[in-house]
């Protein structure tokens, strides 16, 4: 089957942040994670990800200031990193998947 083989899913998206950051995780950055919960607009899925530390018990000692953004795209499963403030007009606008904390 040739071509692509159409739009690229929440849990493809979250796999592909998950192999992408996995491997490079430093172990006193805390426990690596990818939230079941994110963001989407039309063209892509924003994936949480980083210290479960931070995401799920809240410890901002393992919260990294300079963590991009990572968006996948629907249609081609690419991952972008793009500086937050690079797109928080954009994040701000996307509606949430899963259950994503207030």
């Amino acid at each position: 089957m040739s071509g692509n083989p159409g739009p690229v899913t929440f849990q493809q998206a979250r796999d592909t942040v998950d192999r992408a950051l996995r491997t490079g995780w430093e172990p006193d950055a805390g426990t690596f994670m990818v939230a079941e919960y994110g963001w989407q607009d039309a063209d892509a899925w924003q994936v949480v990800a980083g210290a479960r530390e931070a995401l799920v018990d809240g410890d901002a000692a393992y919260t990294r200031m300079d963590a991009p953004a990572y968006l996948v795209s629907k249609a081609t499963g690419e991952l972008s990193m793009v500086p937050l403030l690079e797109v928080l007009g954009r994040l701000q606008a996307m509606d949430p998947v899963g259950d994503p904390p207030e």
